[in-house]
């Protein structure tokens, strides 16, 4: 049974793959399963179970009564082509899977009509990251008709709205579709939105920029979890063992961080303890970069100072930077570094940083095709969906002192696949 699965999964792999090769383009119709099976020489049930998968990615959208068509092409990088490779399954030519006259607009038509939705999200965050997504929502809104209204999870100095007040807020007036980004403040009155969207046949979708441990709502999430988890294996493989991991408070009080923040320690922890190395220094900074600056003084020139550093957020990249260069630390020769990037974003110019990049203007994009998606859409099933980083190799990740050997073990590959 494991073998099966195992190999459903690699044709999926290289399904995805050929999804991402010319002449793919968002829109582009895929043939029917019956013509898929007949073109790969595989059986319509293992091909129905891979667009599942596909599907519950985000990489592909059906419509009842019209097909298959591709909703995102995916980003496959050399090192995804060669685990294809090894794994000895045939890479696919794209143009095996296309209807290739038939291209659709994902966006579905609106006849001039303009459709308002509200996003509902933490103002006082002062991540660059969420304010990209912002702007990708906006831009994405604006060209299909779309007007965007935000509203605030929180009041004055940062106070919560009682459940009274979002109450009354969602039923001052009506809308196409709610956005609602994934903050604990939101998360505990995750109810109150669904009763909206069901009370006005509207769809609600929850966001976050970053991963959740969650199981009960669906929610559409950057995936820093698993770039964190790709980020220490590959660390490992470059001969490091003393790795430590820096990320940013994304919240005010404590108790609202334990639970997002939490899970992305976790992550390195579990990474760490994959890999059998004992050694572990994490530290979480605020927003205030004095502060920033002094922990990782902390953490650089403590006793047990980390021979790695993965950085889980660029603008603690910044303040890393302008520490190494007070200390006339290199980055690649005297510590290893990995950043969490932002396509929008520059880095700083000082290293040519390795870097997990997200595209999260791309991400903003994603989630408005989505409301569109679901509002034209008959069904209202839904899962979780992550969205994944580039890997984009610098010089600040490679050792350049001799190191021992590591064993030429290679960790699990983490895969896109539902939260």
């Amino acid at each position: 049974m494991k073998l099966k699965t195992k190999i459903t999964e690699d044709v999926a792999k290289a399904i995805e793959y050929a999804i991402s090769q010319p002449p793919s383009q968002e829109g582009m119709k895929i043939l029917s399963e019956e013509a898929l099976a007949k073109s790969l020489n595989i059986g319509v049930r293992r091909v129905r179970i891979c667009l599942n998968l596909l599907e519950k990615k985000g990489v592909i959208a059906r419509r009842r009564g019209s097909g298959t068509y591709v909703r995102r092409v995916p980003e496959f990088s050399e090192e995804h082509k060669q685990v294809l490779i090894e794994s000895s399954l045939p890479l696919i030519d794209p143009k095996r899977l296309f209807v290739l006259d038939e291209v659709e607009s994902i966006s579905h038509g609106n006849n001039g009509r303009i459709f308002s939705m509200q996003l509902w999200c933490d103002l006082h965050t002062h991540k660059q990251i969420n304010q990209s997504v912002f702007a990708g929502m906006s831009n994405s809104c604006s060209q299909q008709n779309g007007q965007l209204v935000i509203r605030a999870l929180h009041g004055a100095g940062g106070i919560s709205f009682s459940r009274e007040d979002i109450k009354r807020q969602l039923g001052e007036v009506q809308v196409d579709g709610y956005f609602v980004e994934a903050h604990p403040d939101a998360l505990k009155n995750a109810d109150l939105f669904f009763e909206a969207g069901r009370e006005y046949k509207v769809p609600v979708l929850f966001y976050y920029t970053g991963s959740l441990p969650l199981d009960e709502i669906p929610v559409f999430m950057i995936n820093t979890y698993e770039a964190i988890q790709r980020a220490i294996r590959i660390f490992v493989n470059e001969g490091y063992k003393r790795i430590g991991f820096i990320a940013l408070d994304r919240h005010m009080s404590p108790e609202n961080a334990s639970r997002v923040d939490d899970f992305e320690l976790q992550a390195y922890e579990m990474a760490m303890g994959l890999w059998g190395l004992n050694y572990r220094n994490a530290i979480k900074v605020d927003q205030s970069a004095h502060s920033v600056m002094e922990k990782i003084r902390e953490i650089i020139d403590g006793p047990t100072c980390p021979d790695a550093l993965y950085v889980a957020d660029d603008f603690v990249l910044t303040c890393v930077a302008e520490v190494l260069k007070v200390m006339d630390i290199k980055p690649g020769r005297d510590i290893g570094i990995i950043t969490l990037g932002n396509r929008c974003h520059v880095l700083p110019e000082w290293s040519n940083w390795s870097c997990m990049e997200f595209d999260s203007e791309g991400f903003g994009r994603f989630l408005v095709e989505e409301m569109f998606l679901r509002i034209f859409s008959t069904t209202t099933e839904s899962s979780s969906v992550s969205y994944h980083a580039t890997w984009r190799p610098g010089e600040t990740h490679q050792r350049a002192a001799c190191c021992e050997n590591i064993n030429n073990v290679e960790m699990e590959k983490l895969e896109c696949q539902e939260v």
